[in-house]
């Protein structure tokens, strides 16, 4: 061994060791073992400046150094190749040539320079003085071993260009794993998957370098071949615990990997599926074998391996877990307004499962991927990205979140096969993993999330659970986080959209798949509508989620800015009729893909919603004043019959397993037993009343109408709710106008006014409305107002809502002022006066009984539409 050799330590870069040896020949580095092959006689006394090794392994580059003053000219440039070129011709497929300013890049083979995948000459910097001092930055090790493994891959005799990297695409592999695991073990479809996807995961990092010799899959395989229980034994004792220090667990106490049929609960290995292990070992080595490295996966493999599996679990739909097509997911994301955000935002999926939202956004969105870059040795994107899962103590119910943090490490396959030293990994763990994905160890999991920062994008697809429901909301009371969820909604989902708007920032977007059940619940509509504007609906097809036929909807809003009032804009409405693959078990790709269109039109209406208009006959607009005051928001009720016969729409059944349906009979019994807790007051007949008449001095009528046709008041609506309202004798207005027509009728908190239908057979003295700001009225529509102090106007408005059973008003006999003159109420009396206080007691009363009735009145309106499915 040369004297130099025994002082000089080789210097490690990235995965690769860099030997400077100029004083050291072939011969000798032979003999000390660093080098293996075998050179021509004539070139043992060669002595290169420098070699690019595997640790122990083969050489990968041979470096020849050179003062700058050497390599100025063409004719300094060659010799300088020609120096080494034959060293390198005998070692490797690489000769680096370089001053540490400029770098020239040869294939050996023919001595031509090596190009980029565009033919242009490859003139990435090469700085030995860098690989002496260990000053190379982690982002320049990690270019720097790309650039020599894809030259390994590419460059030949007859070939200087490097090549696109293949993108692998392992689904066959996949299937064929987990069948196998599956069929011998029988476990659940999803337990299956785990292991799937820690093994891919093994695979994954072996080939990428960053597992070892003695503990990466090329080790454990050749080891099965002689014994698949040592190998099993080694996997589990030395590998995986690798895999589990390179990826330390967040502070959920979860990591990337959970499989728990080649291992048991304390990572020991299972000895019993040893023969299971070598079989799935063996078809790894074959497919890479055939196929190649997994360094490079494609896309449609990551976003799909999951949901593929996943659809097949019998326990999916009890969960309430419909996992979203990732056509669906894409549109979502693609209508968001995920690439326009600040580098502060706060993106979230308060319900991710196995984090499609999420990392579909961070796919989708450039400048959102390229924050994970490492930068510095560090991975700290500016965006808070989140996606909270509902766990417990129970092993089990950590699996979700463990795959989501799995699906991320194969959606970040590009970075980490570039970036993978093991500093960076534990920073994608710290970073990435762990900050994004959290495990919510409670019951209750997202819904006590109630004083988390405020949320810049909300994309999800809640559970859908009516089973348990009024067990959640006794333990939210029992946590004193009731005041938190004060809609009277039915179901998971309307929990979850009240905790979406209230945690959305103001002027803060949402995109939330929701079933046809919530956008039927009225309570939870006029919440919704309160807080946001609605900018779409659009209407999914049945059978667009794996496990169940629900009809569903994406429903698209933003929190209102504060001050900000009714809602001006129009509402974008379509109707999907397919999604690009099949709505069966199997989901094969189809060319029919209407979310494609849906993206483009929303984003053109998002542009201008006012001006929008378009030819497309899935699509349509909807006034805000329209929409926001009907009984449902379901917008196939939008188009015509012979539209929705022409666009092969068909009507949307809504089923429900038995046990739904029994959860949804124990609501309305709820809503019922609420009555029992009003506490009655005295009526009106327990004590002194006086009876007064509709004609009486207490009162007086209102005459002012405007007397429009329906032409002529939609010429003059503006659509605009801060304008006056007109009324005719429908409840809901009609049309918003200017308040400097003739006939306006003045109203406030002080001197409210009670109006109702004067005309029509449904609508003649029914209708009413209570105004306290000043309001328009057509010929159709009767106007009191209450003048004596000492009765009460609601007590009046609540008492009056009996009288067109009472009187029989209809369109022949209207409640007209003449006619009105006959209705009489009773007002209870105290000392000679009207008794103010009892009125008011009992309108109190009246309150709580009218609210629960119309929350009974949905809940079994729902229960009346439903089809109950067994099995």
């Amino acid at each position: 061994m040369s004297e130099e050799l025994m002082q000089v330590v080789p210097v490690r870069v990235g995965r690769f060791d860099y030997y400077p040896i100029r004083d050291t020949n072939l011969s000798q580095l032979r003999k000390a073992k660093i080098i293996t092959a075998v050179t021509e006689k004539h070139l043992a006394k060669k002595k290169p400046d420098g070699l690019i090794l595997v640790p122990k392994g083969a050489v990968k580059a041979v470096i020849e150094y050179k003062q700058t003053k050497n390599l100025k000219t063409d004719k300094q440039i060659q010799k300088a190749i020609q120096q080494e070129i034959e060293v390198a011709h005998s070692l490797c497929k690489v000769l680096i040539v370089t001053d540490n300013s400029k770098t020239f890049w040869i294939n050996p083979l023919n001595g031509e320079r090596i190009c980029d995948v565009n033919g242009d000459p490859i003139t990435q910097i090469v700085n030995v003085k860098k690989f002496q001092d260990g000053t190379m930055s982690s982002e320049e090790i990690s270019a720097f071993e790309e650039i020599l493994d894809r030259i390994e891959a590419s460059i030949s005799k007859t070939e200087n260009r490097i090549a696109a990297p293949v993108l692998l695409d392992p689904s066959p592999l996949a299937k064929s794993l987990w069948q196998r695991i599956w069929i011998s073990t029988g476990k659940e479809p999803e337990k299956c998957l785990y292991n799937v996807v820690e093994l891919f995961v093994f695979k994954f990092l072996s080939d990428l370098g960053v597992l070892k010799q003695h503990n990466n899959f090329s080790a454990i395989y050749q080891l099965s071949l002689v014994s698949a229980e040592d190998a099993l034994s080694q996997y589990a004792a030395v590998s995986r615990k690798e895999i589990r220090n390179l990826f330390p667990a967040g502070p959920d106490g979860t990591t990337i990997i959970n499989g728990t049929i080649f291992v048991n609960e304390k990572g020991e290995a299972n000895l019993a599926q040893a023969s299971l292990f070598g079989d799935v070992l063996n078809l790894l080595e074959k497919f890479g074998r055939s196929y190649g490295s997994f360094r490079h996966i494609q896309r449609d493999f990551k976003t799909r391996l999951y949901e593929a599996f996943l659809r097949q679990s019998a326990g999916v739909k009890a969960l309430g877990q419909y996992f979203t097509p990732r056509n669906v997911v894409r549109a979502m994301v693609r209508m968001s307004n995920a690439a326009s955000l600040g580098k502060d935002a706060r993106i979230c999926d308060p319900y991710c499962g196995v984090g499609g939202f999420v990392l579909e956004t961070i796919a989708e969105v450039p400048s959102i991927y390229h924050q994970f870059e490492p930068r510095n040795g560090k991975v700290s994107p500016s965006v808070s990205i989140l996606g909270f899962d509902k766990g417990s103590d129970e092993k089990d119910d950590e699996r979700t979140i463990i795959l989501a943090k799995a699906n991320m490490l194969i959606y970040f396959s590009d970075l980490i096969a570039k970036h993978h030293s093991p500093d960076i990994l534990k920073e994608f763990s710290k970073n990435a993993f762990n900050k994004v994905f959290r495990l919510l160890r409670s019951n209750l999991g997202t819904f006590e999330l109630v004083d988390e920062p405020k949320c810049s994008l909300i994309l999800t697809n809640p559970p859908y659970v009516t089973t348990g429901v009024s067990t959640i909301r006794k333990a939210l009371d029992d946590a004193n986080l009731g005041d938190h969820y004060t809609i009277a909604g039915r179901g998971t989902e309307a929990l979850a959209i009240e905790w979406i708007v209230r945690n959305l920032e103001h002027g803060g977007q949402a995109l939330v798949i929701v079933p046809d059940g919530l956008l039927s619940q009225k309570p939870v509509l006029d919440f919704v509508g309160e807080h946001c504007n609605v900018q779409a609906i659009i209407s999914l097809p049945p059978r667009t989620f794996y496990s169940t036929p629900k009809k569903t909807y994406i429903l698209i809003l933003t929190r209102k800015l504060r001050h900000e009032g009714a809602q001006t804009t129009p509402v974008f409405a379509y109707v999907i009729g397919e999604i690009g693959e099949t709505r069966d078990a199997y989901r094969f790709t189809i060319p029919q893909n209407d979310l494609d269109e849906a993206v483009g039109l929303f984003n053109q209406f998002k542009g201008s919603p006012a001006t929008f208009s378009s030819n497309r006959p899935r699509c349509k607009t909807v006034a805000a004043t329209e929409l926001l005051s009907a009984r449902n928001w379901l917008i196939d009720r939008l188009w015509s019959d012979d539209e929705r016969r022409a666009l092969g729409i068909k009507e949307a059944t809504t089923e429900v397993s038995a046990d739904e349906f029994i959860s949804m009979v124990y609501e309305a019994k709820d809503a019922i037993s609420k009555l029992e807790t009003i506490t009655p007051t005295p009526s009106k007949r327990s004590g002194k009343v006086s009876t007064v008449t509709l004609g009486g001095a207490w009162l007086e009528f209102i005459s002012s109408k405007t007397g429009w046709t329906k032409a002529q008041y939609r010429k003059l609506d503006t659509g605009n709710p801060k304008d006056v309202p007109l009324f005719t004798a429908a409840k809901a207005p009609v049309a918003f106008v200017k308040g400097k027509h003739a006939g306006l009728i003045s109203a406030s908190q002080d001197k409210p006014v009670i109006s109702f239908g004067a005309n029509g057979d449904g609508s003649a003295g029914t209708n009413f409305v209570f105004h306290t700001s000043p309001f328009y009225v057509s010929n159709d529509r009767t106007c009191i107002r209450v003048t004596d102090p000492e009765i009460d106007p609601e007590f009046v408005y609540f008492t009056l809502h009996g009288m067109k059973e009472t009187y029989g008003f209809n369109h022949a006999f209207k409640a007209s002022v003449k006619n009105l003159e006959m209705v009489t109420i009773d007002i209870p009396v105290a000392r000679g006066h009207f008794d103010v206080e009892r009125q008011r007691k009992m309108v109190e009363t009246f309150k709580k009984i009218f609210e629960t009735k119309r929350q009974l009145e949905s809940h079994l309106e729902s229960i009346s539409k439903t089809r109950v499915c067994f099995g």
